[in-house]
């Protein structure tokens, strides 16, 4: 049987993919932000009855999704998973929410330096979806984006040779 789903846990998200087949459906990483309670208990194949909202990271940016189903076993389009190979994926039991929380913690901390944060747009976008996620660990707490450096602006990445580059 599967655990059941919970605000904060981590899951797989299929994305739609296009009706053109040109962008393919494809998992991305997702949070649990909200469990509906109005059904019981898992169907016969052990997975949640109802609805989970998600907040989705992709390379372009976060999607929220109020209304994701659980698919563990045809992972179709606009459905969620427990990511293949996890203890929730195997089987049911207790995950060392602490542990996964410091490990976002120090990716948000990591890319919150300048240089990482600041080199592009791409970045930026992930520092801020970092953000996002770690004010849900936080509880409460209203996310502090960052905006786009002022013009002219140049990070210490990009203004800096690599330490491996001997400069003349």
């Amino acid at each position: 049987m599967s655990p059941t789903p919970a605000i904060g846990r981590i899951v797989h998200y299929v994305s739609r993919g296009s009706a053109d087949g040109q962008y393919p459906s494809l998992c991305r990483a997702a949070f649990v932000t909200q469990v509906d309670t109005y059904q019981d208990g898992p169907d016969a194949d052990g997975q949640h009855i109802g609805h989970v909202g998600l907040a989705v990271f992709n390379p372009e940016g976060i999607h929220f999704n109020r209304t994701a189903r659980q698919d563990e076993t045809e992972h179709r389009g606009g459905t969620w998973h427990w990511p293949e190979g996890s203890p929730a994926a195997a089987q049911a039991g207790p995950v060392d929410l602490p542990a996964l929380a410091a490990g976002v913690r120090k990716v948000h901390e990591i890319q919150g330096r300048a240089g990482n944060w600041d080199y592009d747009a791409y970045q930026r976008g992930l520092y801020n979806g970092l953000e996002l996620a770690v004010s849900i660990l936080d509880g409460d707490r209203k996310p502090d984006y960052r905006d786009a450096p002022p013009e002219g602006y140049r990070s210490e990445r990009a203004s800096s040779p690599p330490a491996s580059v001997a400069t003349p």
